[in-house]
């Protein structure tokens, strides 16, 4: 089995902060370590506000690829979750995310993004 994971760790100033949704969502889509977003129209000033006010999104991302026995890799991606998380990254995953930015409010997962 082959597993990769992708790890981030947020500008602390993000934390706790009541987001709108489109802001949360912009935060979320430009977080991604895998690819590029360019927002358009109404998204893209928004995106410029925030980054104004807060900076980079993003100030550290960890990629790993496991390959091995699935028993053995979850025991490693739950090891490496908690060094981690130790240290303030979290899985780039839109629900850790959206926690990250209002942990007190429910989230759905409208992206597509897990």
């Amino acid at each position: 089995m082959r597993s990769s994971l992708a790890f981030i760790k947020l500008n602390e100033k993000l934390k706790g902060c009541n987001f709108t949704p489109i802001e949360q969502e912009i935060i979320v889509e430009s977080s991604d370590p895998y690819t590029l977003t360019v927002f358009r129209g109404k998204a893209r000033e928004i995106y410029q506000k925030l980054i104004e006010i807060f900076g980079e999104f993003v100030v550290g991302s960890v990629r790993i690829t496991l390959e091995g026995n699935e028993d053995v890799e979850h025991i490693v991606e739950g090891a490496l979750t908690d060094i981690l998380r130790q240290h303030g990254y979290i899985r780039y995953r839109r629900d850790e995310i959206c926690s990250y930015l209002n942990p007190k409010i429910g989230v759905k997962n409208e992206s597509g993004i897990d």
